[in-house]
């Protein structure tokens, strides 16, 4: 999965809270490369599936 394709999937996270969903949507390029995106994705399927 590429970093738009998780970037994405963070922002269409219908569980996610208003103020996360502002931070995503402030993030700019270098910052949607990094790590993070990845790490909370795996943090979502622990938490959520």
């Amino acid at each position: 999965m590429t970093y738009q394709e998780n970037y994405q999937k963070w922002l269409d996270f219908a569980e996610l809270p208003a103020y996360l969903r502002d931070e995503l949507v402030a993030m700019d390029e270098k910052q949607k490369k990094m790590p993070s995106i990845p790490t909370l994705n795996s943090v979502q399927l622990v938490c959520v599936d």
